[in-house]
């Protein structure tokens, strides 16, 4: 786990954020954060990374994919359940054909604020309950698709393991 995330740092340090970079298979990806104003005015920032289908990214539809816990980083599920590519005991990533975006758009989202690479900018705006989380997540998805309106007519399913059954039905 300890070179997971080593490798996380340095591929999310190597470039500008959310800027599109091609992968070995060539699919297009964002990766970055979308800054909210939580109750108390002061920033939320959840860190989100997105690819595109390899298929038909005009018209697959859009899936939201959160790793529950409460407070796993989605990033688990990205590189070592459904994500385009999988680390495999090397700092290599290597290519997961049975990864999800070969049929859907997939955005990997870091929430509530404190997760994984997302943060708050006081200790005092950390999510305490599901309806604090849940209108973040809109907040977020909403600030999403202002960002990249080209995704906002297609269907959108969301998925989540753990303590995400909790809130995801």
């Amino acid at each position: 786990m300890k070179e997971l995330g080593f490798f996380l740092l340095l591929f999310i340090s190597t470039g500008p954020i959310a800027a599109a970079y091609p992968w070995p298979d060539n699919v297009t990806q964002y990766k970055g954060y979308i800054d909210l104003q939580s109750k108390g005015g002061v920033g939320v920032h959840l860190f989100y990374w997105f690819f595109e289908s390899r298929s038909e990214p005009s018209t697959d539809p859009l899936v939201i994919w959160l790793t529950g816990g409460p407070g796993c980083s989605s990033e688990l599920g990205l590189f070592l359940e459904n994500g385009p590519f999988i680390i495999n005991g090397t700092s290599t990533p290597t290519y997961n054909p049975y990864g999800w975006n070969s049929f859907a758009n997939i955005i990997y989202i870091d929430q509530p604020g404190g997760t994984g690479f997302s943060y708050v900018d006081k200790p005092s705006e950390y999510v305490h309950d599901e309806m604090q989380l849940a209108m973040d997540l809109w907040n977020m998805m909403l600030a999403f698709y202002e960002k990249y309106p080209k995704y906002t007519k297609l269907d959108l399913y969301i998925f989540g393991e753990s303590y995400a059954g909790h809130y995801v039905p």
